[in-house]
Parts: C-alpha cells; structure tokens; sequence
C-alpha cells in the first residue's frame, strides 16, 4: 500500500510476541521461506505488479502467516533534498513598485524587467558621497590605505576593482578615459582622479536622496586582496619636495603629519592647505659615507641584476620602505590562498625575491606578520624587470611566516596577582620570539632554529616565576599544519621568519595551593 510495511508491521509484531508467550509450536527461525510462501498465496501478478489475492483478508492473512518468526522492522526513507519553485503574478493599476536597499530605495520603471529584490550580486562595495560638487569637472581623491593588509596569498584579478557613477539611480562605469589610479586597485595609498560626467545627478533614492553626487567601487570577489581603507581625502595634489643648495644640511626623511600648511607663493585661488598623513618616499641626504657606499654598489652591479647580491641592492636602493631583501636563485615560489602553493628550489631560469618592509612605516593589522603591500611588490618587479634578462621569469613575493606557540604549567611566586602575570608573560614570551616587532634595530633573520630549552630557561628568569612545568613547544608550518611537542623548531624553507603566536597561542596554567616547604 506504499507505506513500505509500517501499518502491517505492529500488526504483526503483536502477534509474534503473543505467540512467543504462549510457545507455540510452529515459531520459526528462517523468515526467508515465510516471505516466499506469502509472496505465492497471499500475492498476484496483475497489469504487471504484485497485488494481494484477497484485499478484504490481506491483513488477517498476512499477520497470521508471517508473525511465525520475529518481524524485521520495515524501512523508512529519508528525505536527502526538497525543492519547491512557486511562480505568481499580478497586474497592478494605479501602483507603484519600489526595491528596497541598504541606504534608499529605487522605483521600477514599468516594462523593464527586474526582481522583485534588489541584487546585490558584489562581495565588497564602496560608497563615497561628494558635496558640492559640480559635475563635469575632474575630481582628485586620495585614497590612504594600510599597506600590506590585503592578503598576500590571494590571487588579485587584474580588473578587480570598478568605479562607477550615478545617473538617475542608474550606476554607469567610467571609461578608462575618465580615471587615473595611483593606488593599484587599491593595494597602495595613492590618488585617484576621477572626469565625473555632466550627466551625473544628485538627491537620488537609491542612497536616501541627500544632495550628493555618488560614486561607487566594486569588488565582485576576493575583497581580501584590497587594503584596509584608513582615510579617504578629496581636492587631493601631489607635492615633490625641492631642495636648495643647501640639501646636504636638510634633514630630508619622510615630513610627519601636518607638517605642510601653505604654500611658498600664495594663492588667492586655495583656500586651505593641509598634510592629513605623513609624506613617502623622502630620504635623507647623503653623508659622505653612504655616497661612497651608494657609488661603490653601483660600480659592482653596474645597474644590472645578475647576482643575488645585485637583485638585493638594487631592491633596497630603489625601495628606502623596504628594510630586508632575500633573493633565491633557480627557485620558484608562487604562494596559493591555502598555503605555500608551488615552492621549487630547482627551477632554472626562476628567479625568487622576498622583501620585509620597514617596520617603522608599517600599518599592516598583524605586527607579527610584517607584509608588504601587493602594490608595492608589483612596482619591485617592474623596477627588476627593467634591469634583468629577458630569459629570466621573476617572482616578488613575501615571506612565508612561520608560528611558534607553547602550552605549560607555571608556578608565580606567592603574592603575585595571576591573572595579571599570566598577560605578562605571554606577552614577554611574544617580545622574545619577534624582538624586531617591538624594539628599533633588531635583525629579522630568514631561515633559523629555536630550541624548547631557550623558552623554558626564559620563562624560568622572569621575576615572578617560581618553576615550570609541563613545557611543550609547537611549530606551524606556512601551510597551517601544526606539529606535536618539539625540543627544537627550524624553519621549513630558506625564505621562511619563525614568529610567535599571538598571545592567545601561549596556553599558561597556574599551579595553585600552597607552595611546598
């Protein structure tokens, strides 16, 4: 009857008990010749299926014949999916149909189709509103992002990001004549300039109709392989600072904020001048030591890259942002989104450069993981590219970062406030396994080993710490497999930094009671 045998099947169990209570006789144990015999008295083939002989005695039939041997429970399927479609329309006289979105709304214009809800079909989208702004004019934005905060493992497409205008709650893409971008899709601080068109309007519903003129930046994925946004500025200019005869005596590093309020001549046109975020790029000038210096690396590599030690030079000179150069001859590296990716160290004509930047002028999230900003390893290979053979195939990558976490016991001495000390000393632990993150002139090495007994006589020389025990040391590999409890970690590949967890990745318990005598 299609409900696989769930109506027959307490029916017969009932009977079987019964008949195991009362002992009877003709109690079997081989359910298989119970089955053929009720397939062959109480069934008949008819159009082509099995139906009961008599359907009026089925039942009483059935239950008789086959609780002579203990039933089986009948199967019960499971649904695995469920799909439902629904289609539905109305005409509507005298109405108006309005999309609902984040900010306003938007009207749906009769005999264009659409959805009923507005799309939003981007993983990542930017907002910017202009006030008094008269379209058909170009528009000069400075875009200050935290370098290297995009991911450094994320495959960035080459049309990532896309700008747009808005025309009657209508967005409109620029052409490629109508914008200049200085940031790289936004992977470096820079300014865009954007030719927004006169058609351009203001007080649309689609953004709540304030009286602003609209533009918008699209990410339809990977949002992860842009910077983190610090400040957006508009009227933005560019200023290259002159030096005078003089030069030699100037101190001419990078300006600090605010640093710049006018101008050498006036003019009656610019209302106000400000420096909302320290210059780039500046350098001091030259002593006579780092003259010669300069002069004699010059003379070595000749403006060409053919050594490792050329390649390097050649970066730092270029790049005073960045801090440490690593270059890895026949070896091809290309990190993927999960880990390390392709690492070979015999590919002939590969060529593999990893750059540090400057600690100092670092905005990056993690200070642990000093990355450098996808932007800017772009602009160190071109700057190589320039200087290399043609034979040679180039990768400007970061670092591999590679974690040290510990897990112990630890007795404080009497008095000290745990909770406090357990911080502090995870803390501590952090400073002494990346002392570079924290202190001005301490050396990021490549490569490297630390040994668990270093930790341990560490912990053991803080003030506060009477013994230790249960002392384990785990290493994660830059593909995030963590190992067991190690007495030494060394760095899996030669372009790796060992770093420590964060201070969460210290796992420290107190030993509490009384101390012993």
């Amino acid at each position: 009857n299609g409900d696989f045998g769930h109506k027959l099947y307490p029916l017969t169990l009932s009977r079987y008990m019964m008949r195991v209570a009362a002992k009877d006789e003709e109690l079997v144990d081989d359910c298989m010749s119970l089955w053929k015999k009720v397939r062959h008295d109480l069934y008949v083939w008819k159009n082509g299926r099995k139906e009961p002989k008599n359907p009026k005695n089925f039942t009483q039939e059935f239950v008789e014949t086959f609780s002579k041997c203990m039933p089986v429970e009948p199967y019960t399927p499971v649904i695995e999916s469920l799909t439902l479609s629904y289609t539905a329309s109305v005409s509507l006289s005298d109405a108006a149909l309005y999309q609902l979105t984040p900010f306003g709304c938007k009207a749906v214009r009769p005999g264009k189709k659409s959805s009923l809800l507005y799309p939003f079909d981007n993983e990542g989208e930017l907002y910017i509103g202009i006030d008094s702004f008269r379209p058909g004019q170009n528009l000069s934005v400075l875009f200050q992002l935290a370098d290297g905060s995009a991911s450094p493992t994320v495959s960035k497409p080459e049309e990532h990001v896309v700008w747009s205008w808005l025309r009657s709650n209508e967005w409109v893409d620029f052409e490629t004549s109508e914008l200049s971008d200085d940031t790289a899709q936004l992977t470096r601080s820079g300014i865009i300039r954007f030719a927004v068109p006169s058609s351009a309007t203001s007080g649309d519903s689609l953004l709540g109709g304030e009286e602003l003129h609209w533009l918008r930046a699209v990410v339809k994925q990977t949002p992860e392989a842009v910077c983190k946004i610090i400040g957006i500025e508009t009227q933005a200019a560019r200023a290259t600072r002159v030096t005078g005869s003089d030069a030699a005596g100037e101190s001419a590093g990078q300006l600090a904020a605010q640093s710049i309020k006018k101008a050498v001549t006036p003019d009656a046109s610019i209302k106000k001048i400000t420096q909302p975020y320290a210059s780039f790029g500046g350098r001091k000038a030259e002593n006579e030591t780092e003259f010669r210096t300069r002069v004699s690396e010059r003379l070595r590599h000749r403006n060409r890259a053919i050594t490792m030690w050329d390649y390097e030079r050649l970066v730092l000179e270029a790049f005073p942002q960045i801090y440490k150069v690593k270059c890895l001859n026949h070896t091809r590296y290309e990190p993927n989104e999960t880990g390390i990716g392709i690492y070979r160290e015999l590919a002939p004509g590969h060529v593999t450069i990893v750059a540090v930047p400057n600690l100092l002028n670092n905005n990056a999230i993690d200070p642990l993981r000093p990355y450098t900003s996808l932007g800017e390893l772009d602009l160190i290979k071109a700057r190589l590219e320039q200087h290399t053979s043609e034979l040679v195939t180039l990768h400007v990558e970061n670092p591999v970062f590679e974690t040290i976490s510990t897990e112990f016991s630890v007795r404080f001495r009497q008095g000290v406030d745990e909770a406090f000390y357990i911080g502090q000393l995870q803390q501590e632990l952090v400073k002494f396994l990346s002392p570079w993150a924290f202190e001005e002139g301490m050396d990021i090495a490549f490569g490297g080993s630390i040994h668990k007994s270093t930790l341990i006589d560490f912990v053991e020389e803080r003030g506060y710490v009477d013994y230790v025990t249960n002392f384990k040391m785990y290493h994660t590999d830059g593909n995030g497999k963590k190992s067991g409890d190690l007495d030494q970690a060394a760095a899996a590949l030669p372009l790796s930094i060992l770093v420590s967890a964060q201070t969460s990745g210290h796992a420290i318990t107190p030993i509490s009671g009384e101390l012993d005598e």
